[in-house]
């Protein structure tokens, strides 16, 4: 065994240090940027962000009873020019597919574009559901793919 200083030593020691430095270095040069999966939570997300820009203020695990399961996005929209026309977003996303569906825009009831599309109004749906036993805790206004829903919750 060769005897190597600390400052110096044999040259087949040096060369040796000076080929593992290269490969380094050369390891490091080709290394590919970290991917974001194209599927699952991660595909879901940066789909459901590169449509609706905003922050995501909730997910939910759900399925159906075809046994699918889905993830569901609360997105906040915020309108930095107009606070007021700001929006929240509830969106649903196939894992798999990365499918967006079921898109829902919380509205208030002044809004414009509920007004003119409902067939009824707050009060005769209250009514509605009155005629069954319980009490209405929930409202909201959604807006559907421009389908109007009214959701009142017992």
């Amino acid at each position: 065994m060769q005897y190597v200083r600390f400052f110096g030593g044999s040259m087949k020691f040096k060369f040796i240090m000076l080929v593992v430095a290269i490969f380094s270095i050369n390891h490091f040069a080709v290394a590919k940027e970290p991917q974001v999966p194209t599927t699952g939570f991660a595909g879901c997300a940066t789909k459901v962000l590169a449509k609706y820009p905003g922050f995501l203020l909730s997910v939910e695990a759900e399925g159906n009873n075809k046994g699918e399961f889905f993830y569901e996005f609360d997105v906040f929209m915020k309108d930095r020019s107009n606070p007021k026309n700001s929006k929240e977003v509830e969106v649903e996303c196939n894992p798999k597919t990365v499918e967006l569906t079921d898109a829902e825009e919380e509205v208030n009831i002044t809004d414009e574009r509920f007004k003119k599309l409902s067939k009824i109004s707050k009060n005769q749906a209250e009514k509605l559901h009155l005629a069954y036993p319980g009490k209405i805790v929930i409202v909201s206004m959604l807006l559907k793919t421009l389908s109007p829903s009214m959701n009142l919750m017992l």
